[in-house]
């Protein structure tokens, strides 16, 4: 085994490998991510547990399934590896454009939104979400509730991107825009909202470096995903914290999260594949796509479809009452939830559709408008982190669709200007002869 795991781990630093030139050489960062968070959630946590630095979930108490082994892991791990492999792949070969780096200053002013405008509606987002934190604190079930404070995601992002175009021209504009960004990334430090946090920490930063040259945004992005990796090791070891909520605590319990981050404690996604690999297809039927199709009956009240089938197969088998014992934090991975849906078929086709979709989708976005590519990228990108670690499909997605919320309203009011006249088929701007261009002249960096 250990000469397999060290060929394992020889493929997947040859994929990060291959994605850093790809990203010097496209400013397309997208395989990179999946290729590195595959690797600490596959490889590193594999070697975590081996080396002692961590163990695996438990299973027979929680679950009543068998504990998990070493050989068990492996498996799971030659699975999560091939599939990788396969998108990773897909997306290489339909990815076609070079992301542009555009210049700020090409954008029309019109398109920005009045200052004092923006930011307050910014802040009337945030108060809502934490309303709407203090319902679900009260045991509120309702979806829309618990999802609505994903719009500061979108809304942090649209900020940014107004801030990167130029559209806060005085300090004091800006110091209420970097207090925003403040109040909702402390909203959502801790245990309950801590994927939001990352995503939020990520969209911003993502934003903020999508035009610069790769070599500065490969810097900043690695400072700012270490600062970030490390604050969401602190907001996990608040678990362990007598008070969950003293958020203060959280961020001086350095050795908490350092202890998380050495024994991928918060990257269990290994483990959880193991766990679907002995419910499919032994206790349940493989889904063949189900667990996609319910992204379009999820948003469906159950007031309207009272006898709507339950998601999940802990749901399904009965295995935990969430109202009694809480949520559980062990995801399978997305390619844990394509074994679920088909097995090692399911690794392989649901593979080349999402890197099929993510090239597609980069590729749209790089011939977008300027504004468009920046906030798409960054939501997409933020988005990736939830993805990858799977386990419900139709909630990833409604992360997705919320946290685009604010994005979505804005591209739509501003619709003439960012779609109508722009020239869609080519990776950079032309100027357009028109009194209402939506691009001034193109001084698009190349």
């Amino acid at each position: 085994m250990d000469l397999l795991f060290n060929l394992v781990v020889l493929g997947q630093l040859l994929l990060i490998t291959v994605s850093v030139y790809w990203f010097f050489k496209r400013n397309d960062e997208l395989p990179l991510v999946v290729s590195g968070l595959t690797f600490v959630f596959s490889c590193y946590r594999f070697f975590a547990v081996s080396q002692g630095y961590a163990q695996w979930v438990e299973t027979a108490y929680t679950f009543g399934l068998d504990y998990i082994t070493d050989s068990d892991a492996f498996q799971a791990l030659l699975y999560i590896s091939l599939s990788e492999l396969v998108l990773i792949l897909t997306y290489f070969a339909l990815m076609k454009e070079k992301l542009p780096l555009h210049d700020p200053k090409i954008i029309n002013p019109k398109l920005l939104p009045k200052p004092t405008n923006i930011l307050a509606l910014a802040f009337v987002v945030f108060f809502v979400s934490e309303q709407c934190k203090a319902l679900i604190m009260d045991g509120s079930q309702n979806n829309y509730v618990f999802l609505f404070p994903l719009t500061q995601i979108g809304m942090s992002i649209l900020l940014a991107a107004i801030w990167v175009f130029g559209g806060f021209q005085t300090q004091v504009q800006k110091i209420v825009c970097s207090v925003f960004f403040a109040c909702a990334a402390y909203a959502t430090f801790g245990i309950v909202l801590r994927f939001q946090f990352f995503g939020l920490f990520i969209a911003v930063a993502t934003t903020f470096t999508a035009f610069q040259i790769p070599r500065k945004r490969m810097t900043a992005m690695a400072g700012t995903l270490l600062v970030g990796i490390f604050l969401f090791g602190a907001s996990g070891a608040l678990r362990s914290s007598n008070d969950t909520f003293d958020k203060v605590a959280g961020l001086s319990n350095t050795t908490g999260a350092m202890d998380r981050l050495l024994a991928a404690e918060d990257a269990n996604m290994l483990d959880g594949f193991v766990i679907l690999q002995q419910v499919y297809p032994n206790m349940l039927e493989h889904t063949w796509g189900g667990e996609h199709f319910e992204i379009l009956t999820r948003p469906i009240p159950r007031a309207i479809w009272p006898d709507k089938p339950v998601g999940g197969f802990v749901n399904k088998l009965g295995m935990r009452d969430t109202e009694k014992d809480g949520n559980l934090g062990i995801s399978p991975s997305i390619y844990g939830s394509f074994y679920g849906e088909g097995g090692l078929i399911g690794l392989i086709f649901f593979a080349i559709i999402y890197g099929f979709g993510m090239a597609k989708a980069m590729t749209w976005l790089a011939r977008s408008h300027p504004m468009v590519n920046l906030m798409g990228r960054a939501v997409f990108i933020s988005w990736l982190f939830p993805l990858l670690r799977g386990g419900d499909i139709p909630g990833i997605y409604s992360w997705l669709g919320m946290s685009m919320l604010p994005i979505l309203v804005f591209c739509y009011l501003k619709r003439n200007l960012l779609f109508n006249r722009f020239q869609r088929g080519k990776s950079t701007p032309k100027p357009v002869q028109t009194e209402r261009a939506d691009l001034l002249p193109d001084t698009t960096v190349s």
